[in-house]
């Protein structure tokens, strides 16, 4: 009976793997044909060469936010000063940036006349700048003098306080279709106001709110000559009912197509190439949690170019990549300046040099950078991470992601005091490793990857120091093997274990680290928990 069951279950297993074979097969025949039939013959030649644009670095610049530093000059000229004072940053000797993004704070009131949003014009913050000036216009016409390509940024679903206190604007507040309802009971009151932020989100799923926002981004392409259009998913999210997302990501589609369709119209009339960028979560299975059918955007060519993540030291560029390929979209790895990665900080110039030369081994195109703008920052990185030359050989922390942290708690859960994101993907940094408790029999050890991209190994006559990080929630012996190889005991410094590894233990690229107790703990006692882990390279 026993070897009967065994039996069975042989043939189980591999009847069902023959099917599952032959279902992959027909995925992939069904793939190939989807990809043979992008529409990229309605892209002209000049599109497809816009898309093939040098990028290096491309900036996302939150201007209307930059600009609240603005003060006026005694005795100079205003309409100077205020190109001297946003566009400062692109005229840096040795600047690798060559694309950038003009975005306008949250996107639900326009900086610019409108005939279709409700205008920011009367904002205290425009009454600095001489009268008449179009700031849009400025910075559009001004960068692409520069050489450098020029975007218009939306955050597709932004927060309504720009003017502080959240306002309940009327194109918002007159049509409750249009929003999100909060309320999770169908059947009982409806709920319009976040339960993370002080405003009605737009709803994608409605007719509605697609259309106003069509109309809004071709009246921008209308008026303004960009060279594309970015539409912004991951800043602020959601922008479709909780829950529902990928069972409802079809509006979200369609709403791409037709921004597709009022573009390219729009490019055909300027007789210019119009891009279509998109900003979305860092890993595919992110972009099904909030709605986006990456997988179909890509086969249909509805984006050109894309950037992934925000505040994010981790992305899924292997899946990405793969997509990309059958496509030629172009993909950017972005992480946030102000709104860290919990507990690292990309300003500080080894931590990130580390981020940024993890992704251009990985296959990035270019990299993205965000809130890397305001007036105070040290701007030097963008002397470096535009190319993996100008990396090589500079000190640099490769650590590994902790999920959560750097907004509101109730969207994005903080590391130690953790819950399973609900309401959204974008900015929860949901996948990180860390976090992560030892088990306290010392018999299994915690498999964790850390991405190196210098190659340690050849370059180690050049190094200082090479140390690989444990941070512990509390002090505790630890084990450590790299790679599989165990290392030699770490110096414990508080609840930090400091380990000096051979260079020879590290490949480029996926580092296997295993970490666990050096001898089981009393069954009482407090979990430990594994809190970081980094590997600091010093040359010189």
């Amino acid at each position: 009976m026993h070897e009967e069951g065994r039996t069975k279950r042989r043939t189980f297993l591999g009847t069902a793997a023959a099917g599952v074979g032959l279902a992959a097969s027909r995925v992939a025949q069904t793939h190939s044909r989807a990809v043979a039939a992008t529409p990229t013959a309605g892209l002209s030649a000049a599109h497809r060469q816009a898309v093939e644009r040098q990028r290096r670095i491309v900036v996302n610049y939150d201007a209307l936010a930059h600009l609240f530093d603005y003060k006026i000059a005694d005795g100079a000229d205003d309409a100077e000063q205020v190109k001297k004072h946003l566009l400062g940053l692109l005229d840096r000797r040795g600047s690798q940036i060559d694309s950038v993004g003009w975005c306008w704070s949250e996107g639900n009131e326009a900086p610019y006349p409108s005939k279709v949003l409700p205008t920011l014009l009367d904002h205290p913050v425009f009454r600095r700048v001489p009268e008449g000036i179009d700031l849009v216009r400025i910075c559009c016409d001004e960068t692409r003098k520069r050489g450098i390509e020029s975007f218009f940024s939306l955050r597709i679903n932004g927060g309504d306080h720009d003017r502080g206190a959240a306002p309940k604007l009327p194109q918002k507040w007159d049509h409750k279709e249009r929003l999100i309802n909060w309320n999770p009971d169908p059947d009982g009151t409806p709920e319009y106001i976040s339960p993370y932020h002080k405003s009605a989100f737009w709803n994608f799923a409605a007719k509605g709110t697609r259309d106003l926002k069509i109309r809004a981004l071709r009246e921008v392409a209308e008026n303004y000559d960009f060279d594309g259009i970015e539409v912004d998913y991951a800043r602020n999210s959601p922008v479709l009912p909780p829950g529902q997302q990928w069972e409802q990501r079809g509006a979200l589609t369609e709403f791409m197509r037709t921004l597709r369709r009022a573009l390219q119209l729009v490019a055909r009339q300027r007789g210019r190439p119009l891009l279509i960028g998109a900003r979305v979560p860092e890993t595919v299975v992110g972009c099904h949690f909030d709605g986006i059918d990456i997988e179909l955007w890509m086969r249909e060519r509805l984006v050109d170019v894309l950037t992934l993540g925000c505040r994010t030291m981790e992305v899924d560029l292997a899946d990405f990549r793969r997509l990309a390929d059958e496509t030629g979209i172009k993909i950017y790895p972005c992480t946030d300046f102000v709104h860290k990665p919990d507990g690292y900080d990309p300003g500080v110039a080894a931590v990130g040099r580390g981020i940024y030369a993890n992704w251009w081994q990985q296959g990035a195109d270019a990299v993205s950078t965000f809130n890397y703008t305001y007036g105070g920052q040290d701007w030097g990185l963008y002397e470096e991470i535009g190319s993996p030359a100008t990396l090589r050989g500079k000190d640099k922390v490769f650590a590994i992601q902790r999920r959560g942290g750097g907004h509101s708690p109730v969207l994005t859960p903080y590391p130690n005091n953790w819950n399973t994101p609900r309401l959204a993907y974008a900015n929860t940094n949901l996948l990180g490793q860390l976090p992560v408790a030892l088990d306290p029999a010392a018999r299994a050890d915690n498999l964790l990857f850390l991405s190196v991209a210098d190659e340690i190994e050849s370059v180690s006559a050049g190094l200082s120091t090479l140390k690989l990080r444990v941070g512990l929630s509390r002090a505790v012996p630890i084990e450590v093997r790299l790679n599989a190889g165990l290392l030699p005991a770490g110096k414990r410094e508080r609840n930090w274990v400091e380990f000096s590894p051979s260079a020879e233990l590290f490949a480029v690229g996926k580092n296997l680290v295993s970490v666990r107790h050096a001898r089981p703990v009393a069954g009482e006692a407090e979990p430990v928990q594994i809190e970081k882990v980094e590997l600091h390279v010093t040359y010189g």
